[in-house]
């Protein structure tokens, strides 16, 4: 249960008639144990969303450390503008459904950056000017990417590995990468 001290105190109070302040609540608390803890940030994930990425663990199980060191990595980041730093604490368990705060990317402005990496190195940081579209995205791919592929994969083998992300999936960005022959999950 996510609740603060704060908010306990005055319902402890009518509960228990008893006079007590915050710091007598929290010292309880600690005595048996509940100690606050910050709750994480996770991105919000959908049920649909939650299936495929299982799906996904699943197809690439077996894969061995040499396999994955043909991977070529991408996907795009926010470095916001502004940034809350408030806290909110928890339970222990900061990792329980209950008592993770959902995020979602791109929220409060920023500005957002395209990258990529293999176990060989990085790419290229690429600005991305406003929303990210398609057109764009695949102009990426041309000038960022592919470069970044070739050198430190050569002629390959190689996979390109992106997200779901709808500009990902749009069909334009779908059928230009097979165009290039290289091979994208």
């Amino acid at each position: 249960m996510m609740a603060s001290v704060a908010t306990l105190t005055p319902e402890f109070k009518t509960a228990s008639g008893s006079n007590v302040s915050t710091r007598t609540v929290c010292r309880g608390l600690h005595e048996i144990g509940f100690h606050g803890r910050a709750a994480a940030h996770k991105p919000k994930i959908t049920m649909c969303n939650a299936k495929h990425q299982l799906e996904w663990c699943k197809a690439h199980r077996h894969w061995t450390l040499e396999h994955w060191k043909h991977v070529l990595w991408s996907d795009e980041s926010l470095f916001p503008i502004w940034q809350s730093d408030r806290r909110i604490w928890v339970p222990v368990e900061r990792y329980l459904h209950k008592c993770v705060v959902p995020t979602v990317k791109f929220g409060g402005g920023g500005t957002i950056v395209w990258g990529c990496f293999s176990c060989i190195g990085l790419g290229p940081l690429v600005p991305v000017k406003g929303n990210l579209i398609a057109k764009e995205y695949n102009a990426i791919l041309d000038y960022a990417m592919l470069p970044t592929l070739w050198q430190q994969f050569g002629k390959g083998p190689f996979l390109f590995q992106h997200d779901n992300a709808p500009v990902h999936k749009a069909r334009f960005s779908h059928n230009c990468t097979p165009n290039r022959n290289v091979a994208q999950h």
